[in-house]
């Protein structure tokens, strides 16, 4: 089975018109990346109303302009002349960071042009510059970022941007041994999902001026008349270099769901639709083969419960943890009815399931249940009588009592030893009861309802044993 299902939870929009574009993007935040404020060492989304002035980031550090007319409109922060700038502290408590940290800068720009991220040891873009990514406009239109020496390196490969792709600048900062690396990243629609593409990188580098602090982050145009916008700027803490390049993730509270039943097992395509249309088995513990929107753990039974009350007898045995599952009804779960209904249940890794089961009650047509139960029966008898007694099937029996009670009804099958004689019904959907009385020692009778192959046996052998 190969059913495979995306769920894409990110999209941008291009709106271009003349020469000024503006893209609605949020930066990451709705690609699955954390909004809540303390999960980051600055966020700033510039989800302000449109407005010539700047509020404080969502982190709570001032955001100053250094140089005149920076404005933020359609949820992103304009910058549109030369030079125009705006430092954000990244001061916490009255501190600087103390801890490695990373900068992802989201951004789009209406021409080939200059657009610079820099770091600085003083608060509001003062003091000396620690480090250096701009996008020049100088002939080459490549991605520098300066050394330790001040001078201009180009990033490798040596990357160009355009006017029609959105970009990441992301800066690792490692304070322990204040170096930073660089990479450029082009943003790009994947049938709605947000795909990041790295254009170029740069090494570790030692920061600039022998700076061994920093306490802001400054944002600069520096080619007159063009526009740049910034939509997003996310800092988060890291621990270790595999971190160091991962965003906080929003909690996850979504539970899983089933996206598709492949026509495998018992499980049929006309679920996908409307589970309550049968399909037809004659397996009484049949297996089910689907697909859910996230990695997940599942469960198959008989009660419109979820994952955890179905309880562990009932997991799934393939496919745990991943899209694609097999689950078999247990034993215990036998089906018994004609006309009969399992549920699938399942959880992710962060624990969200529903209250109920995952699927819903999906409705099977259960063929060949009168067969089996009159397989069960035999080997009951058999079981209980070993050898010398005669079989029957179908066999009507005519009955009176003492009383002069009058009794006559077809049974499913029906086993004779010495002047004793058993007979035994399954009741189906479409069957009655006999309810004929027993007349001790000759006669005995049993009938079956809703019962699985191994209660049929076991209940068959109980009255023969204890009557014979």
């Amino acid at each position: 089975m190969k059913f495979k299902l995306f769920l894409w939870v990110f999209a941008f929009i291009l709106l271009a018109a003349s020469l000024q574009m503006a893209f609605a993007i949020e930066g990451g935040s709705s690609n699955g990346y954390s909004t809540i404020s303390t999960d980051y060492l600055f966020l700033h989304r510039f989800n302000q109303s449109d407005s010539s002035d700047i509020m404080n980031a969502e982190t709570g550090q001032a955001c100053t302009e250094t140089a005149p007319d920076v404005s933020v409109s359609g949820n992103a922060l304009i910058l549109n002349a030369d030079p125009e700038k705006l430092a954000c502290d990244l001061m916490v408590s009255g501190n600087a960071p103390t801890q490695n940290f990373t900068c992802d800068t989201y951004f789009a720009e209406t021409a080939v042009t200059g657009f610079g991220s820099e770091s600085y040891s003083g608060i509001a873009g003062g003091g000396s510059e620690a480090t250096t990514i701009r996008h020049r406009d100088d002939g080459t239109i490549a991605v520098w970022y300066r050394d330790a020496s001040a001078t201009f390196q180009l990033l490798s490969p040596t990357t160009k941007l355009d006017t029609n792709t959105y970009y990441v600048f992301r800066n690792v900062y490692d304070i322990t041994n204040f170096k930073s690396n660089y990479t450029v990243y082009s943003l790009f629609n994947n049938s709605g999902a947000l795909e990041y593409l790295a254009n170029g990188t740069a090494p570790f580098t030692t920061w600039e001026n022998s700076i061994t602090s920093l306490k802001s982050l400054q944002f600069i145009d520096f080619t007159p008349s063009m526009t740049i916008n910034v939509s997003e700027v996310a800092c988060w803490n890291w621990t270790s270099k595999a971190n160091a390049y991962i965003r906080p993730t929003a909690p996850d509270t979504t539970p899983p769901s089933i996206t598709k039943y492949s026509e495998q097992g018992s499980s049929c395509t006309n679920w996908n639709t409307n589970p309550s249309n049968p399909c037809t088995t004659s397996d009484t513990t049949p297996t089910l083969y689907f697909n859910t929107s996230e990695n997940a753990f599942c469960a198959i039974g008989l009660s419109n419960s979820n994952y955890t009350t179905m309880g562990a007898s009932r997991n799934c045995t393939a496919g745990e943890g991943t899209l694609e599952h097999s689950c078999t009804l247990i034993e215990q779960d036998e089906l018994v009815y004609d006309t009969s209904t399992i549920y699938l249940s399942c959880k992710d890794s962060s624990g969200n399931m529903n209250s109920t089961s995952t699927s819903g009650a999906l409705s099977l047509a259960v063929t060949g249940l009168e067969a089996a139960a009159r397989t069960s029966i035999g080997l009951g008898i058999q079981n209980a009588l070993l050898s010398g007694y005669t079989n029957y099937t179908d066999l009507q029996i005519y009955a009176r009592n003492l009383s002069n009670g009058q009794i006559k009804g077809t049974f499913d099958r029906a086993a004779k030893k010495g002047n004793k004689l058993w007979a035994f019904n399954r009741i189906g959907v479409s069957d009655s009861n006999v309810n004929m009385f027993n007349l001790t020692p000759v006669l005995y009778t049993l009938e079956f309802a809703n019962s699985t192959s191994a209660q049929i046996i076991s209940l068959t052998e109980l009255l023969i044993n204890t009557t014979k």
